[in-house]
């Protein structure tokens, strides 16, 4: 197998296999601040801050081997963060809509075929995708402020709350989504345990 990452200053998408580097990506590419691999390293999802400090999100396919032929760039529109699923074969993307914020998934092969599943009120999430049918949403941690992850069923639709107001919120989903690894703070101290979510 090989490495493949992305040079923050150009852009440029670079393969490694025993030890030898080749650039798969001539396209140069400035300004990006986050760049997000599916597990094959087919696909990366890359976060470009434009000349008005917005970030633009785009969606690279890559294909197989170190060639640099059929790599394409797709723009992803409103969404704000994006994370793949477990085999790669989906995404899912915060929108915010309003006062309201949802989730999008979508295929990377087709990523302007989306379809919206799950709606809430709070703002700031933050999501990963550990298993196949879950996704971890936790609001977004700052400092000493309460915080709270919950569990979304892909399938049913249902939404569990796992931890409850937990100050300096900081979480790990384990890839069967049965044991969060978390950490909270308390008295510029930090603690971390491990929580059965099945029990």
């Amino acid at each position: 197998g090989s490495v493949r990452f992305i040079e923050r200053g150009t852009g440029q998408i670079f393969s490694v296999k025993n030890n030898t580097e080749t650039n798969i990506s001539s396209r140069t590419t400035q300004r990006i601040g986050e760049a997000r691999f599916s597990v094959s390293g087919k696909y990366a999802v890359l976060g470009i801050y434009n000349k008005s400090g917005d970030v633009v999100r785009q969606i690279t396919t890559l294909g197989s081997g170190s060639s640099t032929g059929n790599i394409t760039f797709s723009n992803l529109g409103r969404g704000y963060q994006q994370v793949f699923n477990p085999t790669g074969d989906q995404v899912a993307e915060l929108i915010k809509n309003g006062s309201n914020t949802t989730i999008e998934t979508f295929t990377p092969s087709n990523p302007l075929k989306k379809t919206s599943f799950f709606s809430s009120s709070f703002g700031d999430w933050t999501i990963s995708w550990p298993e196949k049918n879950t996704i971890s949403l936790l609001t977004k941690p700052s400092g000493t402020t309460p915080g709270n992850l919950y569990l979304l069923n892909k399938n049913t639709k249902t939404l569990s709350h796992v931890i409850s107001s937990a100050p300096g919120l900081v979480t790990l989903t384990s890839p069967d989504s049965k044991h969060v690894l978390y950490s909270t703070t308390n008295d510029n101290t930090f603690s971390t345990y491990i929580l059965n979510v099945t029990n």
